[in-house]
């Protein structure tokens, strides 16, 4: 199980840093 909530963990992190270098940050995280 830890192994899996590692991998999850990783993958989200990939997920949003190739959308953070394909959008703009307020795309990830909505800023004012």
């Amino acid at each position: 199980m830890k192994k899996l909530y590692i991998f999850a963990l990783m993958v989200a992190f990939l997920v949003t840093s190739a959308v953070a270098d394909e959008d703009p940050p307020r795309a990830v995280r909505p800023q004012p």
